[in-house]
């Protein structure tokens, strides 16, 4: 939707400019300020505070010596741009000056009188995205396999030389000493015990783009893409394995990506089941399965 823009007389505010995208509205004092006085969903209540009472101002002598007889400061509420750090007279600048303003493209900009007591001039330049919702996600897929087997994970191969090559996420309710863990030379495994009701989770950088569940005779093998160097959830992990009594769960991730409203994200897998032994020839992937839990 296009942006709203418009000078408006509002019943509790006063003379105002709305700013809308359609999606919320903003109210911008122009008789004083400037404040933005209302954020709001559009026909929604207001988020900010605005006050209605006469006698919440500030004045006395030192504010008649400093901006002349007579002068108030009030707390109108909203939001005001001010300088900081936090002194006289600079904190209390009586903001009751009309503002001047100008509309954009997709907002406006408000500009009061120079202070000039202060020597300071202020300006509020507002924004609105044209009604575009937006949110930043991965495609999470999580295949649940049924119980008594065992998920196996390849290490990440990348040779870094002194630098650290992996690591390992894992969730506040894991215990790493765990019998299910197992940790082998080029694989993290983790066992679906029927008889262990304590959930786990553990998650690695599958840079391999491969994850595989054993159970009897049947091997599961979960294939995706890991992009290197893409920024993923959960600390950085492309693949995770969860288990508890019931059963274990292998899950792949996407990368964390902005998708604008409409738009489209797409996570593919590659399954494959064969069935036969489990323990390949001498040097294979599952050659030393028996040697880890």
């Amino acid at each position: 939707m296009q942006m709203e823009a418009s000078e408006t007389e509002h019943p509790r505010y006063g003379r105002c400019a709305r700013l809308s995208n359609g999606i919320v509205e903003l109210f911008v004092s122009l008789d004083f300020g400037p404040r933005v006085l209302h954020f709001s969903l559009v026909g929604g209540d207001n988020i900010l505070f605005f006050n209605t009472d006469p006698a919440y101002f500030r004045s006395g002598p030192e504010f008649d010596a400093v901006f002349g007889p007579g002068s108030r400061w009030f707390a109108y509420g909203g939001n005001r741009t001010w300088a900081a750090p936090h002194s006289f007279p600079h904190a209390f600048y009586p903001d009751n000056d009309p503002v001047g303003f100008r509309f954009l493209e997709d907002g406006a900009v408000f500009t009061p009188p120079p202070r000039k007591v202060v020597d300071l001039q202020i300006q509020l330049e507002i924004r609105l995205e044209a009604g575009i919702s937006r949110t930043r996600l991965a495609v999470w897929s999580i295949a649940c396999l049924d119980a008594g087997g065992r998920a196996i994970l390849p290490w990440p191969n990348a040779q870094t030389g002194d630098l650290p090559n992996w690591h390992l996420s894992l969730w506040p309710y894991t215990d790493a000493s765990d019998s299910r863990i197992g940790i082998g030379s080029r694989y993290l495994s983790l066992r679906q015990d029927p008889g262990s009701a304590a959930p786990l989770k553990l998650g690695i950088a599958a840079e391999d783009g491969k994850a595989f569940y054993l159970k009897d005779n049947l091997r599961f093998e979960l294939a995706f893409k890991h992009q290197s160097g893409a920024e993923y959830p959960d600390f950085g992990v492309s693949c995770e394995m969860y288990t508890d009594a019931k059963m274990l769960e292998l899950e792949s991730l996407s990368p964390l990506s902005i998708v604008e409203r409409g738009g489209t994200m797409a996570h593919e897998e590659v399954w494959n089941l064969t069935k036969g032994p489990l323990t390949a020839e001498p040097g294979s992937l599952f050659s030393d399965l028996g040697k880890t839990p």
